[in-house]
C-alpha cells in the first residue's frame, strides 16, 4: 500500500502509477467537490476509472467496498453546464443522480417532477447524503417498506441529498 496525492498520478498503457508503483485499487479520501475544483475529467485517475483499469472505493477495505460515485458536484444535474465530452463520459459512467429538491428534471428524456419520481420509484433509487463524509444516513429504496420510504424522501427533501439509481456491485479489477 502507498498513498499518494491526485497530482502525483500518471495514467499510461492502460495502467494507473505513481512513478513505477502500480495502481490498481483506490481508496478516495478526496471529496468530489474538491477533485473537481482542482482536476478536470481528463485527469489520469478519471481516466483509469473510465477505463475500468482501478476499482475506486469510498470504504477502507473489509468494509464492504463499493464502487466509487460522482453525487452532485453542485447542484446541478449534469446535463447542465458541462462541455460536450464531458456530458458523454458522466453518462456513459456515473448512475443518473439528482440532487433532492422539489424541482423538476430529466429521466430518460421526458420531463419528471423529482419527488414524484423518487416516492414511485423505491426499488431502483438510494438516497444518499450529497457529502460522502457527513453523518447523515443513506435510505436504499430496495431494503424498505413504501412508508420508510417515504419518511427518507421528507428527509432528503430537508438536507442536501442526492437521488442515485441503483448500482448493484463494485466492479473488481485485477492484471493477470
Amino acid at each position: 500500500m502507498e498513498i499518494v496525492s491526485p497530482e502525483q498520478l500518471e495514467y499510461r498503457n492502460h495502467v494507473l502509477r505513481k512513478g513505477p508503483f502500480e495502481i490498481d485499487l483506490v481508496y478516495r479520501r478526496l471529496g468530489v467537490q474538491e477533485f473537481l475544483l482542482r482536476f478536470d475529467l481528463t485527469h489520469p485517475l478519471v481516466q483509469a476509472y473510465r477505463d475500468r483499469a482501478v476499482c475506486v472505493s469510498t470504504a477502507p477495505l473489509g468494509t464492504g467496498a463499493q464502487e466509487g460515485h460522482v453525487r452532485a458536484a453542485d447542484g446541478r444535474d449534469p446535463d447542465g453546464e458541462f462541455p460536450a465530452a464531458e456530458r458523454k463520459a458522466i453518462r456513459e459512467h456515473v448512475p443518473w443522480t439528482r440532487l433532492v429538491a422539489a424541482s423538476k428534471t430529466t429521466y430518460e428524456e421526458p420531463d419528471i417532477d423529482l419527488p414524484e419520481f423518487i416516492s414511485k420509484n423505491r426499488e431502483r433509487l438510494a438516497l444518499k447524503p450529497n457529502d460522502d463524509y457527513s453523518d447523515l444516513h443513506a435510505y436504499y429504496g430496495w431494503e424498505m417498506g413504501d412508508a420508510e420510504w417515504e419518511r427518507a424522501l421528507k428527509q432528503a427533501m430537508r438536507a442536501p441529498y442526492v437521488a442515485q439509481e441503483r448500482v448493484d456491485r463494485c466492479v473488481r479489477y485485477s492484471r493477470s
